[in-house]
């Protein structure tokens, strides 16, 4: 029984999800498209974006805290880790504490070292689509529950 469950949750079919949830401690992730602000049927604003999960090497959609996604944005215009469009050239560190919590504290730490995106994470990237696409299915999961957007185009990871 427990292989079974570990096989099945091992081919992402069980237990959990497709985005990306920061844990306590360090989180290396690969940002790919800006961030769409969204408000969810909660009323939660988050900004969604597609990243690069470096724990797994998987291609996921990320709803940053607004916290989160200013502190990665004003990178693009810090004198040492300064770049202009998607993805950005480095990994990025998503230091956590207090994961799950009302007090969670984050910290943006960005690699010094600048690093091309392989062959099969822009494919990987491309085969997601683009974010925009992605945040207007959640919009329409909102109002008709289930709907899925479907994957296009390249514009958003090259």
């Amino acid at each position: 029984m427990l292989e079974n469950l570990k096989k099945l949750e091992a081919e992402g079919k069980v237990g959990g999800s497709d985005y990306f949830k920061p844990q306590n401690g360090n989180n290396i992730i690969r940002v790919l498209t800006e961030g769409i602000h969204n408000v969810n049927k909660f009323g939660n604003a988050r900004f969604v974006m597609f990243i690069i999960d470096r724990k797994d090497a998987k291609v996921k959609p990320y709803f940053a805290p607004y916290t989160v996604y200013k502190a990665i944005a004003n990178l693009e215009e810090d004198p040492f880790f300064k770049f202009q469009g998607m993805p950005i050239p480095y990994d990025v560190n998503l230091k956590v504490e207090g994961a799950g919590t009302k007090d969670v504290e984050y910290s943006v730490t960005a690699s010094p070292n600048k690093t091309e995106l392989t062959p099969d994470e822009i494919a990987a990237a491309r085969e997601k689509g683009s974010i925009a696409v992605y945040v207007a299915g959640l919009d329409k999961q909102d109002d008709s529950k289930g709907q899925e957007a479907p994957p296009i185009g390249d514009n958003d990871a090259r």
